[in-house]
């Protein structure tokens, strides 16, 4: 079975072309916690793994987080990153 990615967010800023991308994460990443994420930073990825219940497995170099959302913020890395 392939994996389905939903794009559930994004911005179109039609006025002015230009976005502080910092200023812009920090927005997003203060939404996301006031309503329940939890932002993982400064650790290896290993792998991910998509479990029969639906949840994730994903394996740091912290150990394992289970979870219902992953978000790849790899930027320009993605390729990098998505293999």
């Amino acid at each position: 079975m392939g994996i389905v990615l939903q794009v559930l967010g994004g911005l179109y800023n039609p006025g002015d072309g230009h976005v502080d991308p910092y200023s812009l994460t920090q927005a997003y990443s203060v939404g996301a916690r006031a309503n329940g994420a939890q932002i993982v930073q400064g650790c290896d990825v290993m792998d991910t793994k998509l479990r029969s219940d639906g949840l994730w497995d994903v394996s740091t170099d912290r150990g394992v987080i289970t979870t219902e959302h992953v978000v790849n913020c790899a930027g320009e890395w993605v390729n990098r990153s998505a293999g």
